[in-house]
């Protein structure tokens, strides 16, 4: 696991995936096992996706400025294909 994970930024965390010096798979197993210590206290993740963010590493990742770095989707009007979206709100809950 990447053990600097922690004290990068997202453009930080990209320039080592750049460069070579760590794959997306363990910027996302850092990341998992970082959402794994702090979510328990903040609740701020309610679907998780490492799983199929794993599969999409292991398949090839699009070019891009951030390629290889995990990130978090809010669930505010931003749709993921084949996830449930609530918006925040348990009244709601779309698919």
């Amino acid at each position: 696991m990447f053990r600097e994970y922690s004290r990068y930024d997202a453009t930080g965390l990209a320039a080592f995936h750049r460069a070579g010096d760590v794959s997306a798979e363990e910027l996302l197993a850092a990341a998992a096992a970082r959402m794994t210590e702090v979510n328990p206290r903040i609740n701020a993740v309610v679907h998780s996706f490492v799983e199929r963010a794993a599969k999409q590493a292991r398949a090839g990742l699009p070019d891009g400025p951030f390629q290889g770095v995990p990130f978090v989707l809010k669930d505010l009007m931003a749709m993921f294909a084949d996830e449930p979206i609530c918006m925040g709100s348990r009244a709601v809950n779309l698919r």
